[in-house]
Parts: structure tokens; sequence; C-alpha cells
């Protein structure tokens, strides 16, 4: 998305949202106050746990009712996080691009072997980057987005769901771009793109849900110490080696143990096969991965949700 039209997409849509705003308060402008009848909000000490089903239905409701505040902190969020840069969303693929060369070049002094592959070895790891750079935004969004709004979790009391609501559409539009990016480099080398290519954003999706899961459980710890943030960069630098980015899945062992015991290797492989019409190498542990992560996505947010009342007991005092 060039940087020009970046105001006017935002502009479009703050002008929608103040829109339905004034519908709304036409429609109660006749009401007397009142008559006005506003929620009630009760808390009690009992655990959260002990009727799993008002719990989930709260958090439902919660997430529906955080949409508006996620849309405008969304808004505010991208138009402060390149406000001083020149190239702007150019960044989201100068990043590959430098990376993708230095591995080139360390292939060539002989630094670095690379590996046969069925395409160019230089797309076949800018391709990885790609998706590797998807998943590690979903990871560190979350922690960034609560700890930019620390202050506020701890005195205004709002939908905590509007945070990871917005944090996951942000991961979205930036993976939107980096999938556009990809496409169109493939069209301007003539590359042949079959229609697996269009199922590589689902697998891409379920690997922003993984991200997703370390990010919701890290979190709160994360927002009583900044120590786990800067940890997680060091982390994912060992991570990445760790993971078939740059060369193609070992099948021997004991280098298979890698991908056996790496969640983000199975699903990294499958989506940058689907992007290059590859035979599938790891479909039962693609599934099998897929449904863990849908599993603990929801296992990760209640486990946010539980934490969240003792942070912001924790930052008052």
């Amino acid at each position: 998305m060039p940087d020009s039209c970046l105001p006017f997409v935002l502009g479009v849509w703050s002008f929608v949202e103040f829109l339905a705003v004034v519908k709304d308060s036409l429609k109660t402008h006749d009401t007397p106050a009142d008559a006005v009848v506003l929620p009630e909000a009760v808390y009690v000490a009992a655990p959260l746990l002990r009727e799993p089903g008002v719990l989930l239905r709260a958090m439902a409701r919660d997430l529906v009712n955080s949409r508006s505040l996620a849309y405008r902190l969304l808004a505010r969020s991208l138009r402060s996080q390149y406000r001083q840069s020149l190239l702007g969303y150019l960044w989201v693929v100068i990043a590959p691009i430098a990376a993708t060369g230095g591995v080139l070049f360390l292939s060539r002094q002989k630094i670095l072997l690379s590996v046969e592959t069925t395409v160019p070895y230089g797309l076949y790891v800018f391709a990885g980057i790609l998706i590797w750079q998807i998943f590690t935004d979903s990871m560190q969004r979350p922690i960034q987005w609560l700890s930019t709004y620390r202050s506020v979790i701890g005195r205004v009391n709002f939908p905590r769901e509007a945070l990871i609501l917005g944090a996951l559409w942000e991961v979205l539009i930036q993976a939107g771009i980096r999938i556009i990016i990809l496409f169109c480099v493939l069209l301007w080398i003539g590359w042949k793109m079959g229609a697996s290519f269009f199922f590589a954003p689902l697998a891409i999706l379920v690997l922003v849900g993984l991200g997703l899961v370390v990010g919701l459980i890290l979190a709160p710890i994360g927002l009583l110490y900044g120590d786990v943030e800067r940890s997680m960069n060091l982390a994912l630098v060992f991570w990445f080696f760790l993971t078939p980015v740059v060369y193609a899945p070992r099948s021997g062992w004991p280098a298979s143990l890698l991908n056996q015991l790496n969640p983000v290797s199975p699903l990294l492989a499958t989506a940058r096969e689907l992007v290059f019409g590859m035979p599938l190498t790891q479909p039962a542990a693609f599934l099998a991965v897929s449904v863990l992560a849908l599993v603990a996505l929801l296992a990760g947010w209640v486990f946010l949700r539980l934490a969240m009342p003792h942070l912001v007991e924790r930052f008052g005092g």
C-alpha cells in the first residue's frame, strides 16, 4: 500500500465511523435522560473458572463490543507507526530483501551452503523470510500493544479484547501487504502460479494463530517485566535457525527431529509449498499443529482474561 494512499483510506474509514456515531446519537436524541438504562456491572470474588459457560459468553460479548474501539486504536497505530519515516510501508519489504541478499552472498562465498530446490534459491529464501516475519509479527504485536496501553489498562475499564483484536488486525494488514508483494514478484519474474497459491493464505493464517498463542501467553508476564520482550528477540534468532526458512526441511534423523519438535516448521513449509505449487511434504503434521493452535488460542485467550484483573490490581498498586 503506497504511503500516499494510507491517509485517504484512514480518512474514509474515520468518516464512516463518524457517521455511525452521529446516527446512533440521533436515535437516542429524543430519549429522556431518566429513561436511559445504563448497564450494571457486578464484581464478585468468585473464581471466573467456576462457571466456564458464563466466562466464555462474557469473552465473546466483549470481543464483539470491542470492535469499534479496536478500529480507532488500529487507525491511530497505523498513522503513528510510520509518521516520521520517509519510506513508510516499504520497510515491510526492505527487511526481507536485505536478509535474502545476505543469505545469497554467504551461499555464493561458500560460507553458507545452499540447498537444491525446485525453485530458484533466492526466491525460495525470499518467500521463507516473508512468511517468517508474519509469524514473528503475530508473536510480538500483542505484547507491544499491551505495553503501549499499560497505563490505560490500570485506569480505564474497557474490553481488553480491543487491544488483542487491534493487534491481530495490524498483523493481518501487514501480512496481506507481504503476500501481495510476493505475488507481484512472482508475476514480474514470470513464475507460473497454480491454484495452490491462493490456498497459501490459509496456511499463513494458521501460522498467525500460532504466533498469537505465544504472544497471549507471554503478554501478562511481559507487562510486568520488560525482560520478556528483550528475551523474545533473542529467542527468535535461535528459532529462526531451527526453522527451515533458508533451507529445506531435513528428512534424515537426527536432523528431522528439529521439524518434529518445532511447530512452526510444518506450517511455514506448507505455506511455502503452496505458494510455489510444490508437493506437500508434511500434511499430517500441518493438520495436527493447526488443531493444536486452535485449541491453544482459546486457552491463551482465557489465560489472558484470568490474568488481567491481577495485572490491573498490580498497576493500581
